[in-house]
């Protein structure tokens, strides 16, 4: 599997950050007796290496993989944008190539990338400060993008500004369907065909989901009961970037809900709902801040309490209140998004999810390049159901950024 990096314009401004990563593959009713150690292994070494790789690609360093790098820092928008693609590339999880089938047997995934930067000038970029016009698209009703997380990049970037509306530039935010799919190959994305994205456990859920019986391969053979049971990754995949100039950027992708209705739109790609970046002044103007989110779970849920956006007010608007504790109300146990489910919580999947984020803040008085040692952002995330399939970087108590991959609340090998 190999993803190409295209590094954006190069950087020369002095790095001010240590960059962070974090990113998530499903959660909800994830159980350790439907997650045998097997499949566990296969999370784990799958996030651990896209992890590595984008930390790589965001220090300037050559990847395991290779990865492309040319050994110029990558940006946080080309981090995020990164690790997602390879996730869809990964049919383990619930986008791209892994997507879940609709009711009618077809794929419809959607995607959505936002960014913000601590710094006005968004150095290290030029596409961060592009990107910044709008702030964040989605793309929707996406059934042959290999990556429909580098579709979403680009709506993002062709805002029309220098092209005057040609080759498919505008400020829309929101493009689904057809269209945005000709904008895709007028742009010079790669298309699969359906069979690509064709995987036989997806399959197998999608027809057991139409309640037409026992699980069907192409050989006949049903599948056995400890097949059927193990966790199938229903959530979707995202990734937050802080990025050695303080520019935070969110990539957020999936197949969507198993069977949904053919045209239904999720949270991932709604601004708001499945993710967001932001940064502010604070109101008393001693620091500037900035937070990054992506979620994961039940979308319409996400959508109905408009999640990502309702946690950046807590904390844009609040007092003092971190954004760990702002993700914890919304998506954290007995949170916001469980108490939308009402009396229909663990019933139906309502309200179940989970929510991952960075946070940064710069002293309002610091001139660039005069600060002790490298500023630092703070990794968070919180969930209200079994589980959240996630990895990180986060440094210990001698100071030394370690790799951390969990599943549930307490680690899967106890």
């Amino acid at each position: 599997m190999t993803v190409t990096y295209v590094p954006s314009e190069k950087a020369t401004p002095r790095p001010r950050f240590r960059p962070a990563v974090i990113m998530h593959g499903g959660a909800g009713n994830i159980e350790r007796s439907r997650i045998p150690p097997e499949l566990y292994e296969k999370y784990r070494a799958s996030l651990l290496k896209y992890l590595r790789s984008t930390l790589a690609l965001l220090n300037g360093e050559q990847g395991e993989s290779g990865d492309g790098n040319d050994g110029s820092p990558g940006s946080a928008l080309d981090a995020a944008v990164h690790a997602v693609s390879l996730m869809e590339d990964d049919e383990i999880f619930n986008c791209g190539r892994g997507s879940v089938f609709t009711t009618t047997g077809t794929h419809e995934m959607e995607a959505s990338v936002m960014v913000c930067s601590l710094l006005p000038e968004s150095q290290g970029s030029a596409d961060v400060k592009r990107a910044q016009v709008k702030r964040g698209a989605g793309v929707m009703m996406i059934k042959n993008v290999r990556h429909p997380v580098q579709l979403a990049r680009e709506v993002l970037l062709r805002d029309g500004e220098d092209d005057a509306g040609k080759h498919g530039g505008s400020m829309h935010s929101h493009l689904c369907g057809p269209y945005v799919e000709a904008l895709a190959k007028e742009w010079g994305l790669e298309f699969k065909p359906d069979e690509w994205f064709f995987t036989q456990k997806r399959w197998d859920e999608h027809i057991r989901g139409l309640g037409k019986g026992a699980t069907i391969d192409h050989d006949g053979a049903p599948e056995s009961i400890q097949e059927i049971n193990k966790y199938l990754s229903q959530g979707t995949v995202g990734c937050v970037c802080l990025d050695q100039w303080g520019n935070i950027a969110a990539a957020t992708s999936t197949g969507g809900l198993t069977n949904k209705l053919p045209g239904r739109i999720g949270d991932t790609p709604t601004l708001g709902a499945g993710f967001w970046a932001e940064s502010w002044d604070a109101p008393d103007s001693s620091s500037r801040r900035a937070l990054g989110m992506s979620g994961t779970g039940n979308g319409d849920s996400f959508v109905r309490v408009a999640a990502a956006h309702s946690a950046a007010s807590l904390v844009k608007l609040g007092t003092k209140v971190s954004l760990a504790d702002a993700v914890t109300a919304i998506a954290g146990p007995g949170g916001e998004l469980q108490r939308s489910a009402g009396p229909r919580w663990g019933k139906t999947g309502e309200g179940s999810g989970g929510i991952i984020g960075i946070e940064a803040e710069v002293p309002s008085n610091a001139e660039d390049g005069q600060n002790e040692g490298l500023l630092k952002g703070k990794v968070v995330f919180d969930f209200n159901g079994g589980g959240m399939i996630r990895a990180w970087t986060e440094e210990d108590a001698d100071g030394v950024l370690r790799e951390r991959m969990m599943v549930f609340r307490d680690e899967y090998y106890n």
